[in-house]
């Protein structure tokens, strides 16, 4: 089944979702693929040990806040050793234990639940970041500003469930996203549909040949 949204994007399963060069013509598409890259740009700031994602908010051409993964402002990150002391304190069985003396011998290159065996996406609740997309509404809102009718842009494919949320509660129109045929929470997609926010998947490859395009 293919849904359509009030901007007319289209969403259809089992494609790239890449909907972006249906819905601009080439002289439209320049000033998006370069609000992607700039999202690139805010996505190696972040300090993250397993990936680095960076999101742009945008109105009338303006960028108005931006993010990137990584814990709230004062707490420490996870390549710190104070970071991974708390870890151990409030885990207290991981000390003596093969894992645990790896995480407390590491050099800080390497994320913490990985060390501890762990897959992307497995125990959670042990990473202290906020999202990309979650930290650039958070910013916003910490200087009163307004974001209702705004675009995001993300260094990410579909954004999760939980940023999908504050996506909507804050109002924003169109999410410009990396479209890679897999979504990382199928709830996403469909909440935002439902809610009238506009999905807007562009291929890394048309990023790509933009920035060489710009050389």
């Amino acid at each position: 089944m293919t849904m359509t949204d009030k901007f007319g994007a289209l969403d259809v399963p089992g494609t790239k979702h890449d909907n972006f060069s249906v819905l601009f013509h080439h002289r439209q598409q320049d000033w998006h693929l370069r609000m992607m890259l700039a999202t690139e740009f805010f996505a190696g700031w972040s300090k993250c040990l397993s990936r680095k994602i960076g999101a742009v908010i945008v109105e009338d051409k303006t960028i108005i806040s931006t993010g990137y993964n990584g814990p709230p402002r004062g707490v420490p990150e996870c390549h710190t050793k104070q970071r991974i002391e708390q870890i151990l304190s409030a885990n207290p069985s991981l000390r003596h234990t093969p894992e645990g003396e790896r995480l407390r011998l590491s050099d800080g290159t390497k994320c913490p639940r990985q060390i501890l065996g762990y897959d992307s996406g497995q125990w959670l609740d042990l990473c202290p970041a906020g999202h990309a997309e979650a930290n650039a509404v958070a910013n916003a809102s910490r200087i009163g500003i307004r974001l209702t009718g705004a675009d995001m842009y993300c260094w990410c494919p579909l954004p999760c469930q939980e940023c999908s949320k504050m996506i909507i509660g804050s109002g924003l129109a169109r999410v410009f996203y990396i479209a890679t045929g897999i979504d990382y929470d199928p709830n996403s997609r469909w909440m935002l549909m439902n809610a009238g926010v506009s999905l807007i998947g562009i291929t890394k490859e048309l990023i790509e040949k933009y920035r060489q395009e710009q050389q």
